[in-house]
């Protein structure tokens, strides 16, 4: 194996240790905590981190496959939220378990492919639809700085989760449903 990508799928892994403990932490109740300012609670975080790697895999694959370039969920600008949004929705309703599963398996999943790219892959390009005015450029990355990002990604929701979690309850919010019960 790659030594880069050795350091990559360490790196991966080793801030999954860190985001299972911090998951194992985590009391039923403060699944629904939302920090200030984000616009997802704690639940929807863990939802797309047992998603996002489905959306990483194809890209992965077709890099492994010799494609010089790909493209991070589509080539139209709406293509990645639909499908973020669409991937969240098929987990919606999973209970904390079944994610927890969820977000396991499509880590590995990625990283079994990751393990097996050849090295000239690392230089495939990344490109994803940011804009439809026939002017900007795609931004685009050599793979081997998306997959750093990839790295990295459990420690920005696991950041969130903690916020989350640690934030106390909308008072006003709570004095809301305590009167519609």
């Amino acid at each position: 194996m790659n030594p880069e990508i050795a350091v990559l799928l360490q790196r991966a892994a080793g801030r999954r240790i860190l985001l299972e403990g911090l998951l194992d932490s985590i009391p039923a109740a403060y699944w629904e905590r939302q920090a200030p300012g984000d616009t997802w609670p704690a639940i929807d975080h863990l939802r797309h981190l047992a998603t996002v790697d489905d959306l990483v895999l194809p890209i992965v694959q077709q890099a492994a496959g010799g494609r010089g370039s790909v493209w991070l969920g589509g080539r139209k600008p709406t293509d990645l939220g639909q499908k973020r949004e669409a991937a969240m929705n098929r987990v919606a309703g999973m209970s904390i378990t079944g994610l927890r599963s969820r977000v396991r398996s499509s880590r590995e999943a990625v990283a079994v492919v990751v393990g097996r790219l050849p090295t000239s892959s690392l230089d495939c390009v990344v490109r994803a639809a940011a804009s439809d005015d026939g002017w900007s450029a795609p931004p685009e990355w050599p793979l081997r700085a998306y997959l750093a990002g990839w790295a990295e990604h459990d420690t920005i929701h696991g950041e969130a989760i903690r916020r989350a979690i640690t934030s106390p309850p909308d008072l006003a919010a709570v004095a809301l449903v305590r009167r519609r019960l």
